[in-house]
């Protein structure tokens, strides 16, 4: 079957056409080999910069918008869309016809920091029905060298059936006490019940939301689950193995579940402990979904609709290249989440069913909220 092809953006169809445009030219057949790349990159930035601008400002040239005010927006905005200083200084100099110093550009992008601390700092509401957490190495430059920093990422469901990023913390390290320290921040700002917590297997998080919001529910992420135990299983076994982890979470409810672990560790324990092993020890919070109707089950039992987040944070400090500062990862992923939201204007799928499952799970403590 032949292979679908991928539909290009805009962008890319521009980029696409440029790169062909270039490499057919006489310009392109006399240069040295050696030079080709870097003569390729210079133009392409170059031109970049063009279609980047056209694409996310709509840009029309007019003594209005070489206004310094109206230019340090779009120094911003370029910087939200994952360009790096040096191709945000070649975008202004071509459209706007000014040259700007890489210091400059960084000193407008700084006066984001205050914003993210008052973003940070304000109040959020007593009562979420679920809260998906999740968290990720980045390398950030540090007193001359690069570090792993951990990026912490809370986003709620309200009970309107609304996406709303709570907060991020930057870490350096995944423990219990730096998710208490969340959670409990989370607390001093107003929160005080949560129904269901996601969460990706993350070190120290049970003992955490344990500690903070003892009626939780946990539900640990099935999807990373499977695929962490896949990435350790040999190549002839995965399909087999895969097939068989399936009876796991495809059960019709937990006991079946842990009827078909115990079966599925007969199979495989002897070559595959720590496989099995991580499966009976996180089986009950891996398994807090089947407590639920089959809607509420969709929402809870994955970590996508926080991973997808993530994923756009990992893409926008990739394409600016290296991290150089805890403050610039801090920027990066406020101006992403900015971004992001202003998507979030519909109601997650099924809401007015999966609201209706909620308040006959939990009737005691919806009945002590104040909900619309």
């Amino acid at each position: 079957m032949k292979k679908k092809q991928k539909q290009l953006s805009p962008f890319e169809l521009e980029i696409e056409k440029f790169a062909k445009k270039y490499v057919d030219s006489e310009e392109y057949k006399k240069e040295d080999s050696r030079n080709k790349i870097s003569v390729i990159f210079e133009t392409f930035i170059q031109e970049l910069s063009k279609v980047e601008l056209n694409q996310h400002l709509d840009y029309e040239k007019s003594s209005q918008s070489k206004n310094l005010g109206h230019i340090e927006e779009q120094v911003i905005s370029l910087f939200a869309s994952g360009l790096p200083y040096q191709n945000i200084a070649n975008a202004i100099k071509i459209i706007y016809e000014k040259e700007v110093s890489i210091a400059w550009i960084s000193s407008v992008i700084d006066k984001v920091l205050p914003e993210i601390e008052k973003w940070k700092s304000q109040k959020i509401e007593n009562f979420y029905p679920i809260l998906y957490i999740d968290g990720m190495f980045f390398d950030v430059e540090e007193n001359d060298v690069f570090v792993k920093k951990s990026l912490y990422l809370i986003l709620a469901i309200d009970w309107q059936g609304y996406k709303k990023a709570l907060g991020f913390w930057i870490k350096n390290s995944e423990s219990a006490n730096n998710w208490l320290d969340v959670l409990s921040e989370l607390k001093t700002r107003g929160l005080e019940d949560v129904l269901i917590i996601p969460s990706d297997n993350l070190s120290g998080i049970t003992q955490a939301i344990e500690a903070v919001f003892p009626q939780t529910d946990i539900q640990k992420c099935v999807v990373q689950q499977v695929r962490n135990s896949l990435l350790k299983v040999s190549y002839k076994d995965k399909k087999d193995f895969a097939s068989d982890m399936k009876s796991i979470y495809q059960a019709t409810n937990q006991e079946s579940a842990m009827q078909n672990l115990n079966e599925f560790a007969k199979k495989w324990e002897q070559k595959y402990p720590s496989i099995i092993k991580s499966w009976y020890e996180n089986f009950a919070e891996l398994t807090t979904f089947f407590k639920y109707p089959n809607e509420l089950r969709q929402a809870i039992y994955t970590t996508n609709p926080i991973k997808s987040v993530i994923k756009l944070i990992r893409q926008n400090t990739e394409t600016n290249g290296e991290i150089q500062s805890v403050d610039d990862l801090s920027k990066i992923t406020y101006l992403t989440l900015q971004n992001v939201s202003k998507k979030w204007q519909k109601q997650v799928g099924n809401w007015d069913i999966i609201k209706k499952q909620l308040e006959i799970s939990f009737p005691n403590r919806l009945n002590n909220l104040k909900l619309n």
